[in-house]
């Protein structure tokens, strides 16, 4: 162990124990230690006693971050890539409302018809529903109007006893037509059953019946349309529901026969 020696009275410095005292204890004076010699460790480096250095760990926050956001990105624009060419939304409007506390319309009064149940040669029922078909890029404000999916149909009984039963969905994007599905059914009916029917359009006087003044904005359409030996009445039901008492009694009649024939897929 060093020993110091006191520059002012020449004693030297220690305890009992060896260790060294930084004031003389024969003068007091204070006594500076001498420096600290740099240790070696087996390899014959020089090893100060000093703390140990830190590694920064800011490059490594700043490499872990990039790639996060790089990998975050490539994973945004596959999802994009994939929703623009395999994915299609539709949007479809939403169902009619039918309220119980909506207004219904009050009978109306019948007149005796001009054209009587013999005189009547086909009875039809028609519908269509227009929707918007969207695609990805659309909602990035590049609006296509050629994109929709139309789905129509049209049921139809004739005197001569023919029941016809035609159904159809066709889609469009960006104006290119991407599938059609038609059906067509087909059946018959029997003399008195196209009788029946047509006396409960003559009994509700359907040549003054109006059209709906219930439908929705909606683009959904419901036609009823009779023809008859010296014209036809086109009459446009509610695509809410909540038709005149005369024109439920008609599509109730309508509904009727169709649920009562055997349809066959042509």
């Amino acid at each position: 162990m060093d020993k110091i020696i006191c520059p002012q009275c020449g004693e030297e410095i220690s305890n009992e124990i060896g260790a060294t005292l930084p004031v003389c204890a024969n003068c007091g004076g204070n006594v500076k230690p001498p420096p600290t010699e740099a240790k070696t460790n087996s390899l014959g480096d020089e090893t100060a006693l000093k703390p140990p250095k830190v590694k920064s760990a800011l490059p490594t926050i700043l490499l872990t971050s990039f790639f996060t956001a790089l990998f975050l990105l490539l994973l945004f624009a596959g999802g994009v890539y994939w929703f623009i060419n395999y994915r299609a939304i539709d949007i479809l409007p939403a169902e009619p409302s039918t309220k119980e506390n909506q207004t219904k319309p009050a009978p109306r009064v019948k007149t005796r018809s001009p054209v009587a149940a013999t005189e009547i040669t086909r009875i039809e029922f028609s519908h269509s529903n227009s929707t918007t078909r969207a695609s990805a890029a659309q909602f990035f404000g590049n609006v296509n109007p050629n994109n929709f999916k139309t789905r129509s149909g049209n049921v139809s009984f004739s005197r001569d006893g023919k029941a016809v039963k035609f159904n159809n969905e066709e889609s469009k994007i960006n104006g290119v037509q991407v599938s059609t599905t038609p059906h067509l059914l087909t059946g018959s009916v029997t003399p008195e059953q196209f009788a029946t029917l047509a006396e409960v359009f003559v009994e509700n006087d359907f040549l003054n019946e109006p059209d709906s003044k219930t439908s929705t904005s909606l683009p959904i359409i419901y036609m009823l349309t009779v023809f008859y030996s010296t014209g036809k009445k086109q009459i446009k039901t509610s695509n809410s529901g909540n038709d005149t008492p005369e024109a439920e009694a008609m599509l109730r009649a309508f509904k009727n026969l169709e649920n009562q024939v055997g349809w066959k897929m042509e």
